[in-house]
């Protein structure tokens, strides 16, 4: 089983920390293979037996370890020190460069990467093994600079056992980026610099110079052509890729054509929209962000728990409905107070609290520790919600008389909260008209139920004292 431990807060540079709103994933520890692996998520999960689990894998950059590597999903995450990295590194130097003094920086980085992939492979098979309760893994690969060139390298490896690529700062073509690097001259044998990857090894031990030879010997530049010949030939275009360079990064730019492909941008496989409908699909059964409409709008549904009237479950409008909750909402009985949390109700997950006051019609909300105050006006039944972001107002729907629209100072409608129809008895319904971030999202839902929840019980009073008056 899993070791569990609390995730990592720092490790991150100062501008680069992340803020208190920042989700944190639970952290534990497997051993497979004798490969030390972190996975990041999996504690967050209940322990039913589920049919399918995504699973992000996250390869890390060179001469950082997996601390710098936070990140929140609502899937699992798996990661590792890279070979010499972290825990595993046993000689410094060889992580270093040629301009930094590492003679051997060709052999050491390109090991280095063979070595990884086959980690990471090892995983891919044995991981199912240690998680039985799934059965179905959706695997993600998601690497930056070292772990970018490896996930190149696993699309040969791993043939058919990803589903989408992410890439950052990663090259296909490594012999023409290390070439480059070593200061081979493309120019002087006739040919571009992502081209050099096709000159046989005879033809540039014509224009190296001794130094330059014994960097890149002959054996080596074979494994890197043949791997570099993989990722070109044995790369899947069917499968979503995400791929992420910058323009500074001049040694990366022109490595990146595909046979056929270079005055056909919409054949590039730089498909960002078809990753997020990829990973919207696996996650929440729709190529549609979470819940969106055709308009563009987030919809959400708040579902009674079918076993505690206590719990409220939201969850994308069209997710399945034995999916896990992205967030839950609990009245402690006999109590005015509520409690929102990220995912399943745990006391690690609250996000948001409330506490009603009905002698006033007030609601004292907490949303990532900012307070904030939600009035109710007797004349005109709306709910004034007060934020460090403005003033907003929960208004009755005109047209309807029932459920609820939120609007901003400025007059805009950004949000309505209503029944989810007659076949979804019981559920209510959220759509956010603007975009906002997580903050923003958590405080429009929790906003709507606490103060549903408050009107429920002011007319549940004035109804008793109606009836009262009436038999008097």
């Amino acid at each position: 089983m899993p070791t569990r431990s609390p995730a990592a807060h720092g490790g991150l540079e100062p501008r680069f920390s992340l803020p208190l709103t920042t989700p944190r994933s639970s952290k534990s520890s497997l051993v497979v293979g004798g490969v030390q692996i972190y996975l990041y998520g999996l504690e967050d999960l209940d322990d039913l037996p589920r049919d399918d689990i995504a699973v992000l894998y996250l390869a890390h950059n060179r001469t950082r370890t997996t601390d710098g590597r936070r990140k929140r999903m609502p899937m699992i995450a798996v990661t590792m020190n890279m070979r010499n990295h972290g825990d595993r590194e046993i000689d410094q130097r060889a992580n270093e460069t040629w301009s930094s003094g590492n003679k051997n920086h060709g052999i050491d980085l390109m090991s280095m990467i063979s070595g990884s992939a086959q980690d990471f492979k090892l995983i891919l098979d044995y991981l199912p093994a240690y998680l039985p309760r799934f059965r179905n893994f959706h695997n993600i690969m998601l690497g930056v600079s070292l772990g970018g060139h490896t996930a190149w390298r696993m699309a040969s490896v791993a043939p058919g056992q990803f589903e989408a690529f992410a890439i950052v700062v990663g090259c296909p073509n490594l012999t023409s980026l290390l070439l480059s690097r070593l200061g081979l001259d493309a120019a002087s044998l006739g040919v571009d610099q992502d081209e050099l990857d096709k000159v046989p090894y005879d033809e540039l031990e014509k224009v190296m110079s001794e130094e330059q030879r014994r960097r890149w010997p002959r054996a080596l530049a074979e494994l890197v052509r043949e791997g570099d010949r993989k990722a070109r030939d044995e790369f899947p275009r069917t499968v979503p890729l995400l791929m992420c360079n910058g323009k500074l990064l001049t040694d990366l730019l022109g490595l990146f054509s595909f046979p056929g492909e270079e005055n056909n941008s919409q054949q590039k496989p730089i498909i960002t929209a078809l990753m997020e409908k990829l990973l919207n699909k696996v996650l929440y059964g729709s190529s549609s962000p979470q819940g969106s409409s055709s308009n563009g709008s987030q919809v959400f549904t708040i579902r009674p728990h079918p076993q505690d009237g206590n719990l409220l479950s939201i969850l994308p409008s069209n997710a399945p409905k034995e999916s896990p909750p992205l967030y839950t909402i609990y009245k402690r009985p006999s109590s005015s107070t509520l409690l929102m949390h990220r995912g399943h109700a745990a006391p690690e997950n609250i996000i948001a609290s409330a506490t009603m006051h009905l002698s006033t019609s007030r609601i004292d909300v907490s949303v990532f520790n900012q307070p904030m105050v939600i009035k109710n006006s007797s004349m005109t039944g709306s709910w004034g919600f007060y934020t460090h972001m403005g003033k907003f107002k929960w208004k009755v729907n005109q047209m309807t008389g029932t459920g609820f629209e939120l609007y901003d100072q400025s007059g805009r409608k950004v949000a309505k909260y209503g029944s989810a129809g007659w076949k979804r008895f019981g559920e209510k319904e959220v759509s956010v008209y603007v975009t906002g971030d997580e903050f923003f999202v958590v405080m429009v839902l929790f906003s709507a139920v606490v103060s549903s929840q408050l009107k429920g019980i002011i007319d549940e009073v004035v109804g008793e004292v109606a009836g009262a008056v009436a038999g008097a």
